[in-house]
């Protein structure tokens, strides 16, 4: 699934473009969706890049 930053998901929340976000529970931790536009990305942790969970 493809990432998007935290700087990018404040751009997209302060430009009113975020229709959902979704916290997804699964093994280890936890995924945000952000669904913006006809997209929907999962947050990246902001150290690694990687998926958060």
């Amino acid at each position: 699934m493809e990432t998007i930053t935290h700087p990018t998901l404040v751009q997209l929340v302060a430009a009113g473009a975020v229709r959902v976000v979704v916290a997804v529970g699964q093994p280890g931790g936890w995924t945000l969706l952000v669904r913006y536009g006809l997209a929907e990305r999962a947050l990246a942790a902001q150290r690694s890049k990687q998926l958060r969970g």
